[in-house]
């Protein structure tokens, strides 16, 4: 790891229950569990207990809003996850949508609040059906981030909070480290007058022969502007699988501790991987 970067611990997720897996978004609740999304619409709470999971977890799926299961993959493809507001926000795939889930106040009887959809062409360029919005980020607004590539970048979408339009935003420099897969919230830097911003951001590419490649960036704004950089990498001979899902929160000492998730695919192939890493001092 480059300086500023410390492994603070990783876990191979296992259940007996045959719908584990999956995994793609995931959040810190405030009671200190991880929520994750399935791409087979589906909630996973993990418990967590000193800053690791516990054994303990529950797993619910995605009812709409006519309180049915969202069945196959075309309604419950669920991707990108951000908390905000109260409340659970779902990105979808194939149905290109965002939906709005009250899991604090109703739990697993929650139901989907159609918050937007999303488009399903960009730049004239029609998005494919596994290649929309991977990741989701809760700030000032709401931003899904596309895995489908646009002419060399991933674009974002920026989604009104009440949910009536959508606007393409400028794209990332071309050296992006491949397609975008998960974001973090907004994350306030410094005090309230001075205060900057920052969201994580992960990027993968595969090739069958070197394996997984996974590039963690952050992107800046403050009163000077906007900006981005690539804080580290992993890849093989490292222990790497399909990450798709990051989170941060920060720490009592002010570290910003990262979390990765991986989709196994419901793979035997493939594990279901939990990383922690903490940015120290500058490095974040």
């Amino acid at each position: 790891m480059p300086p500023g970067v410390r492994f603070a611990g990783g876990w191979s997720l296992t259940s007996p229950h045959a719908e584990f897996g999956g995994l793609s978004g995931i959040e810190i609740l405030p009671d200190g569990r991880l929520l994750t999304v399935s791409d087979v619409g589906a909630f996973i709470w993990i418990g967590m207990a000193n800053g690791a999971p516990d054994g303990t977890g529950e797993i619910s799926y995605m009812k709409g809003p006519n309180g049915q299961i969202l069945r196959g993959k075309r309604d419950g493809d669920s991707e990108g996850l951000a908390l905000a507001d109260g409340l659970a926000f779902v990105s979808f795939e194939r149905r290109h949508r965002v939906a709005a889930f009250d899991l604090e106040t109703c739990g697993a009887s929650a139901r989907a609040a159609p918050f937007t959809e999303l488009p399903s062409e960009l730049s004239g360029i029609r998005i494919k059906e596994n290649s929309g919005a991977e990741a989701l980020s809760a700030g000032k607004v709401m931003i899904a981030g596309y895995e489908q590539l646009i002419d060399g970048y991933s674009p974002l979408v920026s989604v009104s909070k009440g949910g009536s339009s959508t606007e393409l935003l400028a794209p990332a420099k071309r050296d992006y480290n491949g397609p975008l897969v998960g974001m973090t919230n907004t994350i306030m830097l410094g005090d309230a007058a001075t205060a900057g911003s920052v969201v994580y951001s992960l990027r993968r590419s595969y090739n069958p022969v070197f394996g997984n490649r996974l590039t963690v960036e952050a992107a800046y704004e403050d009163a000077g502007g906007a900006s981005r950089r690539a804080l580290f990498e992993l890849k093989p001979p490292m222990n790497v699988d399909n990450f798709e899902g990051i989170s941060a929160e920060t720490l009592n000492d002010g570290t910003h501790r990262l979390w990765l998730v991986s989709d196994n695919n419901f793979s035997d192939q493939q594990r279901t991987l939990l990383f922690a890493f903490d940015l120290i001092g500058e490095a974040h």
